[in-house]
């Protein structure tokens, strides 16, 4: 998923983003079930979340939220 993720990036400029190696951070794992998890927050609070490596589905998020 990271070229995807780094080429919406640029297609997404409002946003910052962060990748957590739930392998190897493990405080970055809570509240993880599920690889890969991706977050959508606004003003600090949690307004999105849907998991799995699809490609289309995180640009719909993404332009969602833009």
């Amino acid at each position: 998923m990271f070229p995807h993720l780094i080429r919406l990036s640029k297609l997404f400029q409002g946003f910052n983003y962060a990748v957590g190696q739930v392998d190897y951070m493990n405080h970055a794992a809570d509240g993880v079930e599920y690889t890969p998890t991706f977050i959508v927050y606004k003003k600090g609070k949690k307004v999105d979340q849907f998991y799995g490596a699809n490609a289309q589905q995180l640009y719909d998020h993404l332009w969602l939220h833009n």
